[in-house]
Order: C-alpha cells, then structure tokens, then sequence
C-alpha cells in the first residue's frame, strides 16, 4: 500500500513517468544522508535529553532494516513474541522520522511567514527534535509498566540523526546479504513498467548500505548490530543475546516457540494469485530457507549487483 501511494505521488511528475518507462533511473541518493553539521547535531541532542522524560522500566527501542527486505519484519515480530515487548499504544508500527528531516523545516517556514524574527530563534531541526521528544514521552506515558515498546523502520535515512533525536534510547539494526535485498524488493514491488528497474533497486540498496555501514563505523553504545541469517538459524540464542544487551529479564519458555513463528510476507512462499506479496502469516516448511535459496539471475543481473552494490555488501561482511 505504502509502495502505491508512493507511486501516485511521483507519476503525478511526467519525467519521473518518462524515465520509468524508458528503464531509467529515478534514483535521488540525496534523500539518504542530510549533511548536518557537527555543532547541529549536538545542539539537537542537547535539545532532545533537556525535552525527553525519563520513564523507569518503561523503554522504547527502534528496529532499523538496511531497507525493505531486510529482515526488519521478522525480527519485529520475534521480539513481540517475548513477554513485556509490546507494541505502541497508538496504531502505528513504523516510524520513518528521520527519513525526511527537512518536512520539519516547514513549521519554520510558516513561523517566518508571519515574524521573521521568531523563525530565526530556532536551530536547524529544532522542530525535529521537539515532535520526537513530545511523541516519545506519549508513548512511554502510555506504556504498561516494566514494558519494552518496538518501532520499526526499514529506511536507514539519514540514520545518523538517531543519537541525537532519540538520544535517550536503543536501537537494533538488521543487516541480510544484499543480494537477497534486492531479490526480494524486485519480486515484491518491482512488479510493473513503472516500477523501478533492476538497477535501481541495485541502486537504493548501494545508498542505504552506505548509509548504514557509515553510521557502524562510529561506536554507538545504544546501537546493536543483528544479522538476519544468524537471526533465522539461530531465534532463541539471538533473542537472549538482545536482552542481554537490553539487560532485561527474559521468558525462556517463549524463546523455545520462536521456532514455530510463521512466514510474514515472503517474496517467494507468501505470493497472492495476483503476483503481490500477502502479509497474512503462513507456516513455515522444510524448504523455506530465506539465506541461501537460489536467486536465479541471470549473468548481467549478477555483473550488474557486484558492480553497483558489490564493495558495500562486502563492506557489511558479505562476500
């Protein structure tokens, strides 16, 4: 649905429509790293501890994918398997905040409109970090006690805002092989003329790797690293490992039944009669192996991956 109205927006554009039609590339690697300034960012973490509350045994933490398909889903729902884990008290699972920081520019804008003066009072970002701090108290205000509330978002957008946004709270990021990103993203939305190509795909995956593996370079204490093969071969052990890191009792009775947690939208066992990809949970089977399934590509696909995202997938571990 997401993926739709996004395509509504941009064919409301007749060049965006032309070059999808001719094949080629719509992609603005602009959207994936805002350059702030070092004294911005901590001003905005300045701004987000004094306005951010401090709620006792009540936590939020964030699951961060490389982009969809990478396994963000999965892991999402194995962690609302444990006890405690809930999700937000508002109807929302996903939360691409960070994804387009300049949309909070526009209260600035407005402010401006009426005495100039007044915009100029507030940093950059500002009104970022004032609606992520107001929203994050809601949240942990309605949370039950003792609980663990997840948000996910598997646009890694301009990640590096997140210690200054949220600097109060943790986050996982999900790494998977992005040869079976890309896979899985083409065999999910790439599905007509007018979706995007191959190679833009190959492309998206480049930006948002980068992005991310940019971001892993800086040792980020609230920040834990979670790979989706280990995740899916080994449920139990990584589970206790992030609540160990979380340093947070856990159920080991519900850690045995993440084996029997069913399949949420694969691009290969969760296919509609219609081609598209249907989230309705199905149970998973002997042959379902999301980590070394053959992709089937053919030779230029496999050239044209190495070439565009090879080095970063590298980069992340991935040979």
């Amino acid at each position: 649905m997401a993926a739709r109205k996004y395509l509504d927006l941009k064919c409301l554009n007749p060049g965006f429509v032309l070059r999808r039609l001719a094949r080629l590339s719509t992609f603005d690697a602009n959207e994936f790293n805002l350059a702030v300034a070092p004294e911005v960012l901590a001003q905005l973490r300045t701004v987000s501890l004094s306005a951010q509350s401090d709620f006792s045994g009540r936590e939020l933490l964030f699951v961060f994918g490389l982009m969809p398909r990478s396994g963000t889903n999965f892991l999402f729902e194995m962690l609302l398997r444990i006890p405690g884990v809930e999700r937000t008290r508002i109807a929302f699972d996903e939360l691409p905040i960070l994804v387009r920081p300049q949309a909070f520019e526009h209260v600035s804008t407005m402010i401006r409109a009426y005495h100039p003066p007044s915009a100029d009072a507030f940093a950059p970002l500002s009104w970022l970090a004032f609606s992520a701090a107001g929203l994050r108290n809601h949240l942990l205000n309605l949370a039950p006690d003792g609980s663990l509330t997840l948000i996910k978002e598997p646009h890694p957008n301009n990640l590096s805002l997140f210690p200054s946004i949220f600097p109060k709270d943790r986050a996982l990021v999900i790494l998977r092989d992005g040869r079976y990103v890309v896979d899985s993203f083409a065999r999910s939305f790439a599905r007509s003329r007018l979706s995007r190509s191959f190679t833009e795909i190959c492309e998206e995956y480049r930006a948002s790797a980068e992005t991310v593996a940019d971001f892993l370079e800086s040792d980020h204490a609230n920040v834990k690293v979670v790979r989706y093969e280990q995740a899916n071969r080994e449920r139990a052990a990584t589970i206790e490992d992030i609540f160990n890191w979380l340093d947070r009792p856990i159920d080991r009775t519900a850690l045995a039944a993440l084996e029997a947690l069913p399949i949420y939208g694969s691009s290969v066992k969760s296919v509609a009669n219609s081609g598209a990809v249907d989230w309705t949970p199905v149970q998973a089977d002997a042959s379902f192996d999301p980590s070394s399934r053959k992709l089937g590509w053919s030779a230029g696909q496999t050239r044209t991956f190495d070439r565009i995202a090879g080095a970063v997938n590298r980069r992340l571990g991935y040979e």
